[in-house]
């Protein structure tokens, strides 16, 4: 089934497209079926209509976003957004990790923050918070940010806003899934991403939320399975796409990586406490 609504996706693509000289894709490949999969991806959207958090829980998020980060957000509006795990973990009351503090791009960061620099982003303490400038999501508007995100418990957002024609009272404005509270009150993972290229992080973050006591629904971790297989190369062959996949950990914000590959110890044999 999937192989003829990828073949008729393509077909409909190559029509209105001028004839090129090689069927080859920016993969070297013909026929790719990643890039098959792309265009699925762009050609069949499902539109969220964003609901908004709740007053109290919006103002004890920006209560606990330093004083020095909410400074730069007010004159920098739209272009300066948090989102993601720091706002589930103050309104379920979890254990905070860090702060995500998205722009839009690395210009803007770097002119605003000087900090331990990576490669998509600065990672900074303000006022005792690990605080994680990131640019690796272009973006507009912030609900393009959340478009990217992959589960819907983290799928949240706050800037500040002068005022607009639909809202004119300038302050904190925010943003959530409208599954955002019941599956965050559940701990259940609903993989709901609508764009992106970041599919291998996936199985990653979704051990990581294991960890903090959520489960997963059988349709959305069938989800993430095959878009995992769908972003794996398999001209890397067995040994390439298993390195792949330990970049993914290694690369991931999953802490429980270093632990796992901890060199073994014998266990200490202690005998006091018996006879």
């Amino acid at each position: 089934m999937w192989a003829n609504i990828i073949t008729k996706l393509r077909e409909s693509k190559l029509a209105n497209k001028p004839t090129v000289e090689s069927d080859y894709c920016i993969h070297g490949e013909k026929n790719c079926g990643r890039c098959a999969t792309s265009e699925l991806d762009t050609s069949i959207k499902t539109f969220t209509t964003w609901e908004s958090l709740e007053e109290n829980d919006l103002r004890r998020v920006v209560n606990t976003i330093p004083k020095t980060v909410l400074e730069k957000m007010r004159p920098e509006q739209e272009k300066l957004v948090v989102a993601g795990g720091f706002i589930r973990a103050i309104i379920a009351n979890e254990s905070i990790n860090d702060l995500d503090l998205f722009v839009p791009t690395e210009s803007k960061g770097a002119s605003l923050f000087i900090g331990t620099r990576g490669e998509t982003n600065i990672d900074l303490t303000i006022e005792s918070r690990l605080v994680q400038i990131i640019w690796r999501y272009p973006f507009a508007e912030p609900q393009e940010i959340l478009d990217q995100f992959d589960f819907t418990v983290c799928k949240a957002a706050i800037w500040f806003s002068n005022g607009t024609k639909d809202d004119p009272k300038p302050g904190f404005k925010s943003i959530c899934h409208p599954r955002f509270y019941k599956d965050m009150a559940r701990k259940v993972l609903v993989y709901k991403r609508e764009v992106g290229e970041e599919r291998l992080m996936s199985i990653p973050r979704l051990l990581k939320y294991a960890s903090y006591g959520y489960t997963i629904e059988p349709e959305s971790l069938a989800k993430v399975i095959v878009d995992t297989c769908m972003s794996l190369n398999p001209l890397h062959g067995y040994e390439g796409v298993v390195k792949d996949l330990e970049d993914c950990f290694k690369n991931s914000d999953n802490k429980e990586w270093k632990k796992w590959n901890e060199k073994y110890q014998e266990p200490r044999r202690d005998y006091s406490y018996g006879s």
